[in-house]
Order: structure tokens, then sequence, then C-alpha cells
């Protein structure tokens, strides 16, 4: 029973994000550690609560809360494209999609 509930909370996460639509102008307003959504290639991650799990040094994500994302995500601002796994966790944070 506690699965079935698990899984419907993430359903109901996942389809919840998906018709979210949000602006360049809303994603901008959320530009701090304690209020930081990015952008990675059309959708909208509040990544504020894993600021802190993420293992390289907090400065790195900073940098792009309430900007587009996508050069860091796909190098890492060193040529290296996040893991499989990263993706998973990513997917997790994903709260819509750019207008």
């Amino acid at each position: 029973m506690k699965t079935i509930i698990i899984l419907i909370l993430i359903l109901s996460k996942t389809l919840l994000a998906a018709a979210a639509i949000y602006t360049l102008h809303d994603l901008s307003k959320h530009s701090t550690q304690n209020d930081c959504w990015i952008l990675i290639q059309d959708k909208i991650y509040d990544i504020s609560a894993y600021i802190s799990k993420h293992p390289a040094p907090k400065p790195i994500l900073l940098k792009y809360c309430g900007k587009n994302a996508d050069h860091g995500w796909l190098t890492k601002d060193i040529g290296k494209a996040h893991s499989p796994m990263a993706l998973r966790i990513l997917k997790t944070f994903e709260i819509g999609t750019i207008k």
C-alpha cells in the first residue's frame, strides 16, 4: 500500500510539472540559493533543495539560478556531460516547461 501511495505521488508531481508553463521572466525571479530555478532543454527545474547535496561547489550551480543552464548541464563547464544518474535526479525537480 505504501508503495502505491508513493507511486501515485510521483505520478501526480510529474503530471503537474508537465502542465505548468513558465516564461523567462518567471524563471528570472528565482535566482537565489534558497529559491533556485534553472532552465535545461526547455524544462524548468526547482533545484533549491538540491544545491547543498550537489557534489560540485555551490557557486557552480548558483551562477545558473534564474537562468538557462543548458551549457552547465551539457558540459559541467569542463566539457563533460552529466551521467544518466544525474538525469534521473534532475527529473525529480522538474516543475514545468518554458513558454
